[in-house]
């Protein structure tokens, strides 16, 4: 407590034996004079609002702390390998394709990679494989079901088969094939002459339509939609829609390009 004279929270307060009153002998007390009990009004009331504004500042300062807590969670990064099969049409034929691709995928929602691709069987009498570099996104990486866009962009190559037609000597063939005159007779030899003196043309394997395979290289992009269940933290489950556009091989880019339903699995990270 200060003495007389001394200050409180800023504010001087003074009390004498004169202003404030004394004990006096007989034990009752003095009266304070009304100059007095301003003084220490006064007085109360500036320490109250400096003990008032001491916690407000106390209070400010303590929350900001609690609201800034640090949330420290793992990025999920790493490699990602997954197994792909495709149903397509090519040639006028359905086919399926069979892959491959993986990659680096970073906070599991920007995939970087390559993948190949082969035609199983031979529809149509085409073969085909290709491969290149990979891109896939995923829009919802946290959630029970992700979706997203994924591309292909690279080469190939293709077998294809194809037919060169004989139209001078289908002039001479019937619907069946066959030459319309064959003599009147047979002999025993082919190439031989009838008994009345008629050549026979029947023995004669004339020329037909000629079918042979070639090969031709092209340029590929395979963009597709996906939509993926994620079962446990390392593995996925999707399938998607896409179409598969082929370019730098003239006329028979038609005969390989087409849609695609695919249906894979994605194995990591962890």
């Amino acid at each position: 407590m200060p003495g007389p004279g001394g200050k409180i929270g800023g504010a001087t307060m003074q009390c004498t034996t004169r202003s404030c009153g004394q004990e006096r002998s007989d034990g009752r007390s003095r009266r304070l004079r009304p100059t007095c009990i301003r003084r220490c009004r006064r007085a109360f009331c500036v320490t109250l609002a400096l003990g008032g504004a001491l916690a407000g500042v106390t209070a400010s300062a303590q929350e900001p702390a609690a609201e800034g807590r640090l949330t420290v969670e793992r990025i999920r990064s790493g490699f990602v390998i997954a197994p792909d099969l495709k149903l397509t049409s090519i040639d006028g034929d359905t086919g399926a394709v069979a892959g491959l691709y993986g990659g680096f995928i970073t906070d599991r929602r920007l995939l970087v990679g390559a993948g190949a691709y082969w035609l199983t069987g031979e529809p149509s009498g085409v073969d085909m494989a290709y491969g290149g570099g990979l891109v896939e996104w995923f829009a919802n990486p946290g959630g029970r079901v992700d979706f997203s866009v994924r591309s292909l962009f690279g080469v190939g190559r293709a077998t294809l088969a194809s037919r060169i037609e004989t139209p001078v000597f289908d002039a001479f063939l019937d619907h069946a094939g066959r030459p319309p005159f064959r003599g009147t007779g047979h002999g025993r030899h082919w190439g031989g002459w009838s008994h009345r003196g008629h050549p026979r043309w029947d023995g004669i394997e004339w020329p037909g339509p000629v079918a042979f395979r070639y090969r031709e290289g092209f340029l590929i992009a395979d963009p597709q939609l996906s939509v993926h269940l994620n079962v446990t933290d390392w593995l996925r489950i999707g399938g998607g829609a896409g179409y598969r556009f082929v370019g730098r091989a003239g006329s028979d880019g038609e005969r390989l390009q087409g849609f695609t339903a695919s249906l894979g699995v994605q194995l990591g990270p962890p």
